[in-house]
């Protein structure tokens, strides 16, 4: 790997010269930050091209705010340039800045030259024209003590301006997924088209670069007099010519690992001051203002990176035993190993497009590795026929859809059931969220399905484990409907004798048993935005042990009147939990529910606040509730006092210190460790509340659609328990007074 990046270095490095410091040295670029541009459709400037920003930010760190200021002029070539300023900001310039030019989502772009808005139409009109182009507005080198930004210069743009490489493979088509993929509304169509003419340039010279490197080691092989082999041989993992295909192996994936941080949907972190990947999720989404990497910075996106990572996994997965993989139709093929213990990740109904998105990383493996693996590697993409998945465009709509998934997966599970050992479990990790309203409350049709599936083949779900499965520093990130968990199904055979059951014995188990199990859930650390998937495992749990549940009418009880039932109890449970607050915390939730953060009128307020033997003019309410000129509202958690510290001679409202901790947690100053510190001062039943009441807002916001203030709470009930390990940390070494601090000094 370090004869490649050399090699690479000595053919392509040029395309990557050091950057100018102010201080009139040189530093090594770590990424250079493009922004999509659109002609305006504003005929004053005659078509000049605009650029399509998300944030003028390129740091957002407390001690070192960075930003892009556009210098605007007759004499400046296409009517405008980037500048890089840096310093301080208030926070309102920095929230107005953080902006960009981009109004929102779905509402298209500001005009940098008229200051006119345009929708977001006739940026997909040129793109589809191949009329969208690119501006470098920013570069960030390594300053040695951190990161430096540049001012970009005409020479840095134009040494990026190449003609693409031929690469055949890429020139296939994205597949057409839009739940998925949403590039080719923009024109972007083809895998070629996901990358600049510089990184193509970088990658393919990486990619061949393979090549020589297998003959190499190769060489290196036969001189430490490992044996000849043939290729069949090799394929069984013995002599050189093994070793050194395994070795070619290993770098294709270094090559693959290395496109995923240098597409041109790549963003960069002003947070974290470095250089996103493509696959943030499961999904190619646009990206307006994208990052390029150095590939031989070292830092994240470099080649060098990339090979550490693989080396890492290579370190820790170790060599004690001979792993084997075989591809089976899972609905149709019994399976190579029987009875076996079974634990599968299955596919989402039609959430994510697998093969669709794969395929990105399939095209480059093909360019390194067709020669070394010519079986593998025989399609330029991979197939989508047979994909697991319940895609309307490939069956013909929705029903043909969802029946052939309903088909596929019933098979394979009734072929797991068969290949199961009697004594132990399989587990099935499944993590989906698509909220479908009906009357009869909310249901998810992927999950509907997919659970039908499993009691159709047999099996009880014996127990559900919520497992945390995104970092704890990228939750603050995930928006209202994104989940952070995936939920394990624990499944078991279903005994022969199960017997039928009744829709009010059903009922009667939830309401007995339910409670617990929520409870359990939430004390693991589950998050609001999961709660709804993750209650349907004690639920289904229980409607799985009978062979059928009959309705009032004698009828079968369907899996999708099932989880309606679940949802419907949980919600019953949830409100009943509301008795667990104080007075004040339970005015609000009322007012919530019915107003929102909006304003009412004091009358129906001092109706709501009776029903609690409660006065608006309450001195407990003053901090969170307002009534003047018979208008009355939530105070919002930004208009109270930071300041503010829990009085424990008068323990303020729930609904107070629930609000407070939100506030401490997404402060641009502020995080976990500023929510711990405040959570610390707060009594043990004020921070349980509080996270109790995180669950029951969300819920509340999930069915009026708020999904803004919903994210507040997913955040707080997601980020709980590290808040929480964190405050007992405070607690027992608690930070010194400045009194402490003197003692020690006069002691010293």
């Amino acid at each position: 790997g370090g004869w490649m990046r050399d090699e690479a270095e000595r053919r392509i490095g040029h395309l990557y010269p050091k950057a100018k410091l102010p201080d009139g040295g040189e530093a090594k670029v770590i990424a250079y930050i493009w922004a999509r541009t659109v002609a305006s459709p504003d005929p004053s400037v005659k078509g000049a091209h605009v650029p399509l920003i998300s944030s003028y930010m390129l740091s957002r760190k407390k001690d070192k705010k960075v930003w892009v200021e556009i210098q605007r002029g007759p004499s400046i070539p296409g009517g405008y340039r980037f500048e890089v300023k840096s310093g301080e900001l208030t926070p309102e310039e920095e929230k107005e800045k953080h902006l960009g030019t981009k109004l929102g989502p779905k509402q298209g772009f500001r005009c940098t030259l008229t200051g006119d808005d345009f929708c977001l139409e006739h940026v997909r009109k040129q793109g589809i024209q191949q009329q969208l182009s690119k501006k470098l507005m920013a570069v960030v080198a390594d300053g040695g003590k951190g990161r430096v930004y540049l001012t970009p210069t005409p020479e840095q743009e134009k040494v990026a301006a190449l003609d693409k490489p031929t690469v055949s493979e890429l020139d296939a088509e994205i597949s057409d997924y839009r739940r998925s993929i949403s590039t080719q509304i923009y024109g972007i169509e083809k895998w070629r088209d996901l990358f600049t003419a510089r990184q193509m340039t970088a990658l393919q010279t990486f990619s061949n670069l393979i090549a020589e490197a297998r003959e190499k080691v190769l060489q290196d092989a036969h001189a430490s007099s490992l044996s000849e082999d043939s290729r069949p041989l090799a394929e069984s993992g013995e002599g050189a010519v093994a070793y050194a295909d395994a070795v070619a192996t290993y770098l294709a994936f270094t090559v693959d690992k290395m496109a995923d941080y240098n597409s041109n949907i790549c963003t960069w972190h002003n947070s974290g001051q470095k250089i996103g990947h493509t696959f943030a999720r499961q999904a190619l989404p646009m990206v307006w203002d994208f990052a390029e990497a150095n590939p031989f910075s070292g830092s994240t996106g470099s080649f060098a990176s990339g090979l550490a990572q693989v080396a890492r996994v290579l370190e820790r997965l170790g060599n004690v035993a001979v792993g084997e993989c075989h591809q089976v139709d899972a609905p149709h093929d019994s399976y190579p190993v029987h009875p076996a213990c079974i634990a599968t990740d299955p596919p989402y109904y039609d959430n994510i497009g697998y093969a669709a998105l794969s395929d990105f990383f399939h095209v480059w493996l093909r360019c390194s590795l067709r020669e070394v693996w010519p079986s593998l590697f025989r399609r330029i993409v991979t197939p989508k026929e047979k994909e697991l998945i319940a895609n309307r465009n490939r069956h013909g709509g929705s029903g043909a859809a969802e029946q052939f998934f309903m088909e596929g997966m019933s098979g394979a599970l009734k072929a797991m059931h068969g290949a199961a050992l009697e004594n132990a479990p399989i587990t099935l990790f499944y993590a989906f969220k698509q909220s479908e309203i009906k009357k009869e409350g909310i249901t998810s049709a992927g999950w509907a399905s997919f659970l039908q599936a499993v009691i159709n083949a047999g099996f009880i779900i014996d127990g559900t484990w919520p497992m945390r499965t995104e970092m704890p520093n990228k939750v603050i990130g995930i928006s209202a409907n994104m989940l952070a968990s995936s939920i394990v199904l624990v499944c078991v055979k279903r005994p022969e004798d199960a017997r039928e059951g009744t829709r009010q014995e059903f009922r009667s188990r939830l309401k007995a048993e339910m409670p617990a199990a929520l409870q359990k859930i939430k004390e693991a650390g589950v998050g609001p935005v999961d709660m709804t998937q993750s209650a349907l495992g004690p639920g289904m749990g229980i409607f799985s042990t009978y062979t059928k549940v009959l309705e009032l009418d004698d009828s079968e009880m369907s899996v999708r009147d099932a989880i309606a039932l679940i949802n419907q109890i949980r919600e019953e449970i949830l409100g009943e939990e509301d008795a667990y607050y104080d007075d004040h915390t339970r005015f609000c939730i009322d007012w919530f529910q019915t107003f929102g953060m909006e304003e009412g009128a004091s009358g129906a307020a001092i109706t709501m606040a009776q029903g609690y033997n409660l006065s608006i003019d309450d001195g407990m309410l003053a901090g969170v509730f307002s009534a003047k000129k018979g208008k009355a509202r939530l105070i919002s958690r930004w208009d109270m006092p930071r300041e503010w510290q829990p009085d424990a001679q008068r323990p303020p409202p729930h609904w107070e210190c629930l609000q407070h901790l939100i506030v401490a947690l997404e402060a641009l100053d502020g995080g976990t460790t500023a929510a711990a510190e405040l959570l610390a001062q707060m009594d043990s039943e004020a921070g349980e509340a509080a996270r109790r009441l995180a669950h029951r807002l969300y819920d509340i916001c999930e069915k009026k659609g708020w999904a803004q203030e919903a994210r507040s709470y997913n955040i707080l009930g997601s980020e709980f328990f590290h808040m929480e390990t964190r405050a007992n940390a405070i607690l027992q070494n608690p930070p010194l007074k400045q009194t402490d601090l003197e003692l020690q000094e006069d002691a010293g």
